[in-house]
């Protein structure tokens, strides 16, 4: 089992690896993080867990998939533990560095 936390889960990307991850066996959702105000800030999912805007849940994955702002982007390389997949665009070269 490959525990997944995922951060932009409100946008259409996030929302969407957030459903397939749901849907397949190999995975455990263990943190959905949006940003601070986001609608989807304490309401819970399908796995019971509640989506939260504390980036400190990022560290309960085993890979973080990011799919978020450049900002956020390079404020949640702080809390990947072991792997992180971006999906984020826009970066400029010095966040890509």
């Amino acid at each position: 089992m490959i525990c997944l936390a995922i951060s932009g889960v409100g946008g259409r990307l996030g929302s969407t690896i957030l459903n397939l991850a749901f849907q397949d066996y190999d995975f455990e959702v263990v943190a959905m993080v949006e940003k601070k105000g986001h609608p989807l800030v304490g309401k819970q999912e399908r796995n019971r867990r509640v989506v939260t805007d504390d980036p400190f849940e990022l560290q309960k994955g085993d890979i973080l998939i990011e799919f978020t702002t450049p900002e956020s982007t390079v404020e949640h390389l702080r809390y990947a533990t072991k792997a992180m997949i971006i999906g984020t665009t826009g970066l400029d070269d010095k966040q890509k560095a």
